[in-house]
């Protein structure tokens, strides 16, 4: 059970390229720019600096095992010459790593959840009153109106 689940929050954050989180969030701007935060849940993505050298090593792994896979099985198919193996699978590996790069960094936003390390940080913004200060205000309040 806990493996569907694994499988499935990789699937959202890499696929779908949503946030592992609530699953409603984008994790994108653009094909390159990664938000910070979840739209809908505030959920950070990436805490440290080097929490995406995660996503660039899934990136490097999966394009250079896919050209070298392909690299094999055109040779063994038709042995075509070696200049136009290099021809083919430089310029592969290179298009197929600026597409493959989205659904990496959201495999690997989806790692760092498995892990804990993607959740909602607290919200510092706010104004929090302590109950001390909002007596203090009743008794500044009461004080000051009239009965007539």
């Amino acid at each position: 059970m806990r493996w569907k689940r694994a499988i499935r929050k990789i699937y959202v954050g890499a696929i779908q390229r949503r946030c592992p989180e609530c699953e409603r969030g984008g994790l994108f701007v653009n094909h390159f720019q990664m938000r910070a935060t979840c739209a809908y849940c505030d959920a950070r993505f990436f805490r440290d600096p080097g929490d995406a050298m995660g996503a660039v090593f899934i990136n490097v792994v999966i394009s250079e095992l896919s050209a070298l896979a392909g690299f094999f099985f055109v040779h063994q198919a038709i042995h075509p010459p070696m200049i136009l193996q290099l021809l083919f699978w430089i310029p592969y590996v290179l298009l197929f790593s600026l597409w493959f790069y989205p659904i990496a960094r959201g495999m690997w936003v989806a790692i760092l959840y498995l892990t804990g390390g993607v959740y909602a940080d607290l919200d510092y913004e706010r104004e929090y009153i302590t109950s001390y200060e909002l007596l203090e205000e009743e008794e500044i309040g009461d004080s000051s109106i009239d009965i007539p």
